[in-house]
């Protein structure tokens, strides 16, 4: 039964953390801006696409994509801990 709670929290945090920067990079992609031959960096927290220049070239950065993904992971599994621990010591003190 212990696992059970561990792993939904785990999943509500992951889910949670992956919610927030879905909304973030959201909001960071649909940022109107146009300079005819400037680059455009979208990411939170780290960059991982752009596109611009002259020729109007795309490009993934994909070491800026694992970064977002470390931290989304680690981000939701710091929730998860957070809350397990929340609710150990309100248990402990009932």
């Amino acid at each position: 039964m212990k696992r059970a709670k561990s792993g939904l929290r785990l999943s509500v945090g992951l889910l949670a953390s992956t919610i927030v920067f879905a909304v973030i990079n959201y909001l960071d992609f649909s940022r109107s801006e146009f300079i005819s031959d400037g680059w455009y960096f979208h990411g939170f927290p780290f960059t991982f696409y752009r596109h611009g220049g002259f020729a109007h070239e795309h490009e993934y950065v994909w070491l800026g994509l694992l970064a977002d993904l470390v931290i989304t992971v680690g981000f939701g599994i710091a929730i998860g801990w957070l809350w397990k621990k929340i609710f150990e010591r309100c248990s402990s003190q009932m």
